[in-house]
């Protein structure tokens, strides 16, 4: 299977109050009549007032945001 790795080793988000590093890695293969993408990310660092939200409750923000994105990147495919 050919696969194309693409890899963004950190990521780094800044907003009023807040800060974050992400490590990130994503990889594009063949999948069927398409592609298929795969990815995961690690929080490394957050600051500001994210430092006092939850992780549990972060990773689930997070996760909702994700999979709307995903959603509508499949629904413009379609």
């Amino acid at each position: 299977e050919d696969i194309t790795s693409l890899k963004a080793d950190k990521l780094v988000g800044k907003g009023v109050g807040s800060s974050n590093t992400v490590d990130a890695q994503a990889s594009v293969a063949p999948h069927e009549s398409g592609s298929r993408v795969r990815w995961s990310g690690d929080i490394k660092e957050l600051g500001g007032l994210l430092k006092a939200v939850p992780q549990g409750l972060l990773k689930g923000a997070a996760q909702k945001v994700i999979d709307d994105i995903w959603t509508n990147i499949a629904a413009r495919l379609a």
